[in-house]
């Protein structure tokens, strides 16, 4: 059982639970058995240092997964990843072509994906490229917000690490291109 945990907003002294603290930007926790702290985060380089770099490197970090996955992971040419694929694409085309969500189309999902990915199908017609593209947009999204994440908490090298670890991963890339909801 944790003590203390606590978060705060500027570099200060305290004096808490009868023992002297420095905090810098970040959460510590106190543990019982431990008479010192640990830092679980510390957001003192994003907040001190706000530069262009700051914000451009995941933004560079998104951009290179975006390009890389798109030149050479083979999604235009396959047929279908999974069979969840499949059935995420019928529903957005039923909901394209006017069926009504939960009432003549079963989903056990929330609407909207299957919105967004029938706006899609209607633009770019009922082909499952412009489908699959969209989901390697949203994650690139999540790339970048987790590049985003790791350089305010842990710095850029964790940032930039991020990258090919996540590339890596086994299932991650075969992921972002499949027409899937969770």
């Amino acid at each position: 059982v944790f003590r203390d945990f606590w978060f705060y907003h500027d570099d200060k002294i305290s004096w808490i639970n009868g023992r002297l603290k420095f905090k810098s930007l970040g959460a510590f926790i106190q543990h019982p058995g431990f008479p010192c702290s640990w830092t679980l985060f510390s957001m003192k380089t994003q907040l001190a240092n706000k530069t262009w770099g700051n914000f451009l490197l995941p933004i560079a970090i998104a951009l290179i997964f975006l390009v890389f996955t798109f030149s050479y992971y083979p999604f235009r040419e396959k047929f279908q990843f999974d069979t969840d694929e499949g059935l995420n694409l019928m529903r957005s085309m039923l909901v394209a072509l006017g069926h009504p969500l939960y009432s003549e189309v079963s989903s056990d999902q929330p609407p909207l994906f299957t919105h967004i990915l029938a706006l899609l199908l209607r633009m770019a017609g009922f082909e499952v490229n412009p489908a699959r593209l969209l989901v390697l947009l949203f994650s690139t999204l999540l790339v970048w917000s987790g590049a985003q994440f790791l350089q305010i908490t842990w710095g850029k090298l964790a940032a930039i690490l991020f990258l090919p670890l996540i590339i890596m991963a086994p299932e991650y890339l075969r992921l972002s291109v499949s027409v899937m909801i969770g």
